[in-house]
C-alpha cells in the first residue's frame, strides 16, 4: 500500500462513482487526500480481494494519462473502465474513475 499510495500527491482529489459503495457514510464522491485513499483502497481490495484488471488502452498527452481497462470481479462480471491521472512533479494529483455498462463484456 505505501508503494501505491506514494504515487499520489498528498492533496489527491480523486472522483469514483464506486466511493460510495466502499464508503456509504460519505456524502461525497470524491477523496480529497492520501488518509482517505488509503481507507478506500484498503476496504476496496477486501471487499473485491478476486479482483482482475487487464489493460486495453493508454493515452499520454503532456500531464495527463488516460488508462482503459477491464476489471474482472469474476468469470462473468466484467467491466470496462476509464481512468484520466493528472500529474504535477511527478504524482498523480487529480484521478477521475468512469464506469461502463457491467456486465455487457463478453
Amino acid at each position: 500500500m505505501d508503494a501505491l499510495l506514494e504515487m499520489y500527491s498528498d492533496e489527491i482529489q480523486l472522483s469514483s462513482p464506486k466511493i460510495k459503495s466502499i464508503l456509504p457514510n460519505r456524502r461525497s464522491l470524491q477523496l480529497s487526500n492520501k488518509k482517505e485513499l488509503e481507507e478506500y483502497w484498503t476496504l476496496a481490495l477486501e471487499k473485491y480481494s478476486n479482483s482482475r484488471f487487464e489493460a486495453k488502452e493508454v493515452i499520454v498527452h503532456n500531464d495527463t494519462l488516460v488508462l482503459e481497462y477491464i476489471v474482472s470481479l469474476n468469470e462473468i462480471d466484467r467491466t470496462l473502465v476509464m481512468e484520466k491521472f493528472e500529474f504535477k512533479d511527478n504524482k498523480i494529483t487529480t484521478s477521475s474513475v468512469f464506469y461502463g455498462a457491467e456486465g455487457l463484456l463478453q
